[in-house]
């Protein structure tokens, strides 16, 4: 199992010349190993809006098509995690 954080799956989906062969050829040999918190869609959709990330996409649904393109499993935001990422600085 592999857990992304937002920059990776960034990377994945545009990027992927900033990852190293190592972490490349973990992706491409166990695509059903790969997993994403669901926070990371409030984080990029957060920097969308703040202009600091261009999607061609709206975030929701470049969200949506990313990971099914690759195969990315989303795990749930539990209340508890939703409650202290209410709590981070703007």
């Amino acid at each position: 199992m592999y857990l992304l954080d937002t920059c990776t799956l960034l990377w994945i989906a545009a990027d992927q010349a900033r990852m190293s062969d190592h972490a490349l050829e973990c992706v491409r040999s166990r695509p059903e190993s790969l997993f994403v918190s669901a926070i990371s869609s409030f984080e990029i959709a957060l920097r969308h809006a703040r202009k600091k990330l261009l999607l061609p996409l709206a975030p929701a649904i470049w969200w949506r098509e990313t990971l099914t393109f690759h195969g990315i499993t989303e795990i749930p935001v539990s209340g508890e995690i939703g409650a202290e990422a209410a709590m981070l600085p703007p």
